[in-house]
């Protein structure tokens, strides 16, 4: 019957916790590391770096650190310290025969590719759902470092793009992230910069992609490809996959084209999350009005689709790097609701593609990709092709959640493989 002790030990180590640190920072990333993730980490016979390993959970925590000096094949780097002055259990035994013992990750610092990431202030985002935040984590645990950097911290100087950035530390609930103090550094710094602002797609985000331009690293998205692909018109390009689409700002042509397709859906071509979008009928005495909010009475261009009544079925969000998908996820529509938007109370679940949907990825996320949109999420409803969010596609939490396949890991694994 196991003792005490070993329960314990045996609690501890399904309760650790890895840390990173960031230069400057206490940590850099705290996350609980599961025996699927445990497997994964591997790390070379000799090894040079600091990996804090801490219990999370057990009163009498130990601290375990990386020891900063070559590791010998088949011996555990760990070095014991204890932080309670309670019992100083062993450190963990090496595992199979190039794997790392339980929670080790195998990169020094001097190894670590720094990324910068243009978003929104982490404040206003929420952890628990957003993916860029989950792409964080995930390159993290892969070896990368990141910075953050706001839309007031981006500029453009004597031909060159810089950044007022801070160093990320994401950390465990509830302070999720952590930033370090601002450094004022050139894009080129950067091994690439992952370009993750929310719309609206306005001046502000315009002149942010002419700074992105200026860098001599690899933008995710292409800056240039951002300017080029209106999330909403870009269906413009498919029309073989689209609904029929309407781009414009004429009241009368808009009448019209509900006319000919009974019911239609107007949404504005810079928003997001089911912002400003309606349904239009015919013969519904708000028909005009809505069209006159829509256009600004023919000043502003709209989109206009046909309507698809499939959309109570849900719409497919599904999630593509360089042309190949990595994830996708059904959202279905609260009752009596148009938008299947997360970010409007669509509930998630998990998808299989039809054999047309697969077909239709298979064409479009390549074409996508030459133009360099490397990370897209294509919108699809009854098969075809709504929308194609480019400039920070989300889904990736709830995709990993209903599947437990990471689209953030999968995504980061390939570009740390060309950048890192």
């Amino acid at each position: 019957m196991p003792t005490a002790s070993r329960r314990a030990r045996e609690a501890a180590r399904r309760s650790i916790t890895v840390v990173l640190p960031t230069p400057g920072l206490p940590y850099n990333w705290i996350a609980t590391v599961d025996a699927a993730v445990r497997r994964s980490l591997t790390f070379p016979a000799a090894v040079r770096g600091f990996v804090f390993i801490a219990y999370s959970s057990i009163p009498s925590a130990q601290l375990y650190h990386f020891c900063g000096s070559p590791v010998a094949a088949g011996r555990s780097p760990l070095c014991r310290r204890s932080r309670s002055g309670g019992p100083r259990w062993p450190p963990f035994s090496s595992g199979p025969s190039g794997r790392a013992p339980v929670g080790v990750v195998r990169w020094s610092m001097a190894s670590r590719p720094l990324i910068g990431v243009v978003m929104d202030p982490p404040s206003t985002l929420h952890y628990e759902k957003d993916s860029t935040y989950a792409l964080m984590e995930q390159g993290t645990l892969l070896g990368a470092r990141f910075e953050v950097i706001t839309l007031d911290g981006l500029y453009g100087r004597a031909g060159h793009g810089r950044a007022l950035a801070h160093p990320v530390a994401v950390v465990e609930p509830p302070a999720h992230l952590r930033l370090g103090e601002a450094v004022e550094r050139p894009l080129s710094d950067y091994a690439c910069v992952l370009m993750r602002k929310d719309p609206p797609f306005d001046l502000d985000y315009l002149c942010a992609t002419y700074c992105l331009s200026l860098a001599p690293c690899p933008v995710i998205n292409d800056p240039g490809a951002l300017r080029d692909a209106n999330e909403k018109m870009v269906t413009l390009r498919f029309p073989e996959w689209s609904p029929e689409t309407l781009a414009t700002a004429a009241m009368a042509r808009i009448l019209a084209f509900v006319e000919e397709f009974g019911a239609a859906v107007i949404k504005p071509p810079d928003a997001m999350g089911g912002r400003g979008v309606f349904l239009l009928r015919p013969g519904d005495p708000n028909l005009r009005g809505l069209v006159e909010e829509a256009t600004g009475h023919g000043r502003h261009y709209a989109v206009v689709q046909r309507y698809l009544p499939e959309v109570v079925a849900g719409d497919k969000r599904v999630l593509l790097w360089d042309g190949e998908v990595v994830g996708a996820v059904n959202r279905l529509p609260p009752p009596g609701e148009l938008r299947a938007n997360l970010a409007a109370g669509a509930w998630p679940q998990a998808t299989e593609l039809s054999a047309r949907e697969t077909a239709l990825c298979a064409d479009v996320g390549p074409r996508l990709a030459a133009e360099g949109l490397r990370l897209v999420g294509l919108d699809l409803i009854g098969e075809h092709l709504t929308e194609v969010n480019v400039t920070s596609p989300t889904g990736m939490r709830e995709v990993e959640r209903l599947t437990g396949i990471s689209p953030a890991r999968q995504i980061m694994k390939r570009l740390l493989a060309e950048v890192g």
